[in-house]
């Protein structure tokens, strides 16, 4: 376990409602920051409306959340906690997909990843 945490989940055809997204990690207890990129009315690109992202933060895995796919990744190599694994779980549930298309090319696996021992009140 020498390599930091880092995994890419994607979505296919219909996007994540981010505002949705966000209400539901910051009931989850996560630290939420939502990131609008500047559009107008006269952008013809087809993708203005999928530039806003999340910047989500639990206690050692951070996610980088768009319409289409989310990052999680970890600074530092740590156990996750119960926290990370809300994160982590939130982020599987609604990117059900590990390549970025339904070619056999592309995907990728989870890296390996430790929990961290919950402490029991005495």
């Amino acid at each position: 376990m020498t390599d930091n945490y880092s995994y890419t989940r994607f979505r296919w055809v219909d996007a994540a409602n981010l505002n949705e997204l966000a209400d539901k990690l910051n009931k989850a207890g996560l630290e939420v920051k939502v990131r609008d990129m500047p559009t107008s009315d006269d952008d013809l690109s087809p993708y203005r409306r999928y530039r806003s992202s999340l910047y989500v933060r639990a206690d050692s895995l951070r996610a980088i959340i768009t319409p289409f796919r989310a990052t999680l990744s970890q600074r530092m190599k740590k156990p996750f906690t119960a926290r990370d694994m809300r994160l982590r779980e939130a982020v599987l549930e609604e990117y059900p997909r590990s390549s970025s298309s339904f070619f056999p090319w592309g995907f990728n696996v989870e890296p390996a990843f430790t929990l961290a021992e919950e402490e029991t009140p005495p």
